[in-house]
């Protein structure tokens, strides 16, 4: 349940509660929400609020009520994040989906405080769809960046400039220039990868080396950018590619006990893709809507690189970036001739409207 205690992590950081008060204290402040109907909630409700998140993601770290954990972290994360559409990212929403997913699954049959407290679902099989569904969405989530990458200013080498100039590149500087770093490694080796890491981790005999490539490219990435857990939710979640007793097998090796346990009738349900039309139904309309959404941009706000619109869905990562060493906004007024200048931290306000 490592994803759970990196959702504790990430409630005070990237979330927002440990800045609350700036951002839900003042009335005045403007929120974009997604639907206009949508409003915060007082300050003092809003703390509750992420109270409960931040219990509900406990309870999903230590797989304690965890449906009701579940539950309990999904509806505030999903609020809070519909609240202001201009604060989205892509991996904002992935943690919204990772958590919808997590609510229908029995992620909690194995290594939980519930599989503990109640023999019934100790090592109780768990449906193939649920590792299903999730491999489907980290599979998309690299496929489809490396997809948006394919166009003329990621191929070319202009998307991502003087990034070689940090220092995880150092052991590529021993045969490449910082212009070869950033054309070949950053953009081809970056587009290659999210394009085909998805089918290698699919793939038995590819997976140990996808797994190590998808291992350093996470953990360059998490130094490389401010893109809080991110990084490491993609490692925690990498071996769900792997075979379903991949954690026993390896429990065993330590054990050095290297014997195959044997295939119940109970282990091969586990094998059962999907029982009830209405779990089928619900799976393939999830499938269908995160196909549909990264290109859904016609609907919304245009090209999504261009005008960014409705951003945290796209599944664009890292197509471009910015370099801003400061910003001034100076005003003048006209009859005196006084000069002023106003921090562009403060945002706008109701009373500014």
């Amino acid at each position: 349940m490592i994803t759970g205690l990196l959702m504790v992590i990430d409630i005070p950081d990237e979330r927002g509660l440990s800045e609350i008060d700036i951002r839900y204290g003042n009335p005045l402040k403007c929120h974009f929400p997604l639907f206009n109907w949508m409003a915060p909630l007082p300050l003092e409700y809003m703390g509750i609020l992420y109270f409960i998140m931040w219990i509900g993601a406990a309870g999903i770290c230590l797989g304690y009520k965890f449906k009701l954990s579940c539950i309990m972290f999904t509806v505030p994360y999903w609020y809070i994040f519909l609240l202001d559409k201009t604060t989205w990212n892509n991996h904002s929403y992935l943690f919204g989906l990772i958590s919808i997913l997590f609510t229908f699954s029995s992620a909690h049959h194995a290594f939980s405080v519930d599989s503990r407290l109640d023999p019934s679902i100790r090592n109780k099989p768990v449906p193939m769809w649920n590792y299903a569904i999730i491999r489907f969405q980290f599979f998309l989530l690299y496929f489809y960046a490396g997809v948006k990458k394919f166009d003329l200013d990621w191929i070319g080498g202009h998307s991502m400039t003087r990034l070689s100039m940090h220092w995880v590149f150092d052991p590529f500087r021993l045969v490449l220039n910082d212009e070869q770093i950033d054309f070949w490694i950053i953009h081809i080796f970056g587009f290659l990868f999210d394009l085909t890491v998805g089918f290698f981790l699919l793939i038995s005999k590819t997976r140990p080396i996808a797994i190590f490539f998808s291992s350093a490219f996470h953990l360059m990435n998490s130094r490389i950018f401010h893109i809080g857990q991110f990084p490491y939710v993609c490692l925690c979640m990498t071996p769900i590619f792997c075979s379903y007793d991949w954690p026993d097998r390896l429990i065993n090796w330590f054990k050095k006990t290297p014997q195959k346990p044997e295939v119940t009738s109970e282990n091969k349900r586990n094998k059962t893709p999907v029982s009830g039309g209405l779990t089928l139904f619900l799976l393939l309309s999830y499938v269908a809507t995160q196909l549909f959404l990264p290109f859904s941009h016609f609907i919304t706000k245009g090209y999504n690189n261009w005008t960014n619109g409705l951003y945290g869905y796209s599944w664009d990562m890292m197509v471009h970036n910015w370099d801003s060493v400061l910003t001034v906004i100076k005003v003048v007024d006209n009859d005196s001739g006084e000069e002023f200048f106003i921090d562009p931290e403060v945002g706008i306000t109701a009373l500014a409207i």
